[in-house]
């Protein structure tokens, strides 16, 4: 994709970078002002660590570090509110026809068993909202997803991207390029669609590192990297159980 515009990116700093800055500046051994020079983007983020114009290892450890125990802390405490208070299907507006695992982390693999009996009992092709949180209640059962995976696709309100506001749109798109997809219809085609989106995004941002606060920026790369991650796993299963 070409023709890549620079748009707002809206920073909250949150409380511990206020309160760790001043001790973080003495790790800093590098500049943050360079700009990675590129004709176009790729369809696909691949950048590594060397591409990205930042500071020096030290200070990059340290605030990578930082912002993923951020990131891991709200993660883990709207999973224990949902747990605790048991709503998360009312909230949705879907019928708790089958329960979430609250503790799954996404580390196994769907057997071919598996992949034969979801194939024959669900479309994804074609899915309505109730099937949609079933299906996906039942990949939290078997652990081939988490619970935040699924708190992400139906929940952006309780899961934000790490209190960190962010507005990554190429020329030409409009103000909802990363709005999430309706959960329901055509869940494969509007996965790999979204998924397409946000590695445009991941991008976007490696290119245009250098007009964005560096704190900010390592919220944001983290946010899109876990939100990649998540829905390139679920590509995968979508493509495996598809009809």
């Amino acid at each position: 994709m070409s023709g890549i515009s620079a748009t707002s990116l809206a920073y909250r700093e949150p409380t511990y970078v206020k309160k760790e800055a001043q001790a973080a500046e003495t790790a800093q051994a590098g500049s943050f002002s360079s700009v990675l020079q590129q004709e176009g983007l790729p369809q696909e983020a691949e950048q590594s660590e060397k591409d990205i114009p930042m500071w020096g290892y030290e200070a990059r450890q340290y605030w990578g570090n930082r912002v993923q125990e951020w990131c891991d802390y709200v993660d883990y405490t709207v999973i224990q509110i949902y747990k605790t208070e048991r709503n998360f299907a009312s909230k949705i507006g879907v019928a708790e026809e089958k329960s979430i695992n609250w503790d799954a982390d996404g580390s196994a693999k769907l057997t071919e068993e598996q992949v034969k009996d979801l194939k024959s009992r669900y479309d994804i092709t074609d899915i309505s909202k109730q099937d949609y949180y079933n299906l996906l209640a039942e990949l939290t059962d078997m652990n081939v997803i988490s619970a935040k995976d699924v708190i992400w696709q139906f929940d952006t309100e309780r899961l934000p991207f790490c209190g960190f506001q962010h507005s990554v749109t190429p020329a030409n798109a409009d103000q909802d390029f990363l709005r999430l997809p309706s959960c329901s219809g055509n869940m494969l085609e509007k996965t790999a669609d979204f998924l397409n989106r946000l590695n445009t995004a991941s991008s976007w941002l490696c290119a245009h590192s250098a007009m964005i606060d560096p704190t900010s920026f390592l919220a944001q790369k983290s946010s899109l990297d876990d939100r990649v991650k998540t829905y390139q796993n679920l590509s995968e299963i979508f493509q495996l159980i598809a009809r």
